[in-house]
């Protein structure tokens, strides 16, 4: 569902005039003007298709079917896991890949400490799962509210959107009109509010922003969260 080979130059796996950029760039051209329907994900990747490959598309966000989890099942859902009856559960859920940004959350763990009423649980593999659980083996950070799990199953979904408390989703503005995060759809559906890591222009930035379903917060300029917080906390 990504956009090829944008998303390959937004991570610095290509150069924009590179032989192997243009050639592949040219196929995706090529394959555009002969689809009879091309679909996108976002008013962005709408924008970016019709901008670089001079074709018009149907922008057919994702959606998530609502279903309703009772309080009993969230507190038995928190329970087994160990995430307390006080605490406000702050959910990541969904591929920790190289589009989405995770620096911002772990520097907010650091800051707010041990002692923070906040449980962070981040779900899901990728490419960025190792970053995510080395932070957590570091001796600085083993007292800390995070846990990282793997991918939650489809007959447990609602119940762990409903969960959280807050969603945190991210995405690296390089990456805005080549990929869409897919976790709004969950977490809208749970009526849970999201704070967003990127661009407002971006597609989930818009979402957020005309719905007031959450914050859209520009990325830190550093990109290695602190092992211990700042003295200004």
């Amino acid at each position: 569902m990504d956009l090829y080979p944008d998303v390959m130059k937004a991570h610095g796996m290509i150069q924009e005039n590179s032989l192997t950029y243009r050639f592949l760039q040219c196929l995706q051209h090529w394959s555009f003007q002969r689809s009879q329907v091309v679909i996108t994900l976002g008013p962005d990747m709408q924008a970016r298709v019709a901008e670089h490959y001079g074709a018009s598309s149907v922008a057919l966000p994702l959606w998530a079917e609502r279903r309703q989890a009772t309080k009993e099942a969230i507190q038995t859902y928190r329970d087994q896991r160990g995430w307390g009856h006080e605490s406000i559960v702050f959910i990541y859920s969904g591929n920790r890949g190289l589009g989405h940004r995770f620096d911002e959350w772990l520097t907010a763990i650091v800051e707010l400490g041990p002692h923070s009423p906040i449980t962070w649980i981040f779900s899901g593999k990728g490419a960025q799962r190792n970053k995510v659980e080395a932070f957590v083996q570091m001796e600085a950070h083993r007292h800390l509210p995070i846990h990282p799990t793997d991918y939650v199953s489809e007959e447990n979904l609602s119940v762990h959107f409903a969960t959280g408390d807050v969603h945190l989703a991210s995405l690296a503005p390089p990456w805005d009109g080549c990929m869409v995060p897919s976790i709004h759809q969950g977490s809208f559906a749970a009526a849970r509010p999201i704070p967003f890591i990127g661009s407002k222009t971006s597609s989930l930035g818009r979402w957020i922003t005309e719905s007031g379903g959450g914050w859209v917060v520009p990325p830190l300029k550093t990109s290695t969260p602190p092992a211990t917080p700042s003295k200004k906390l």
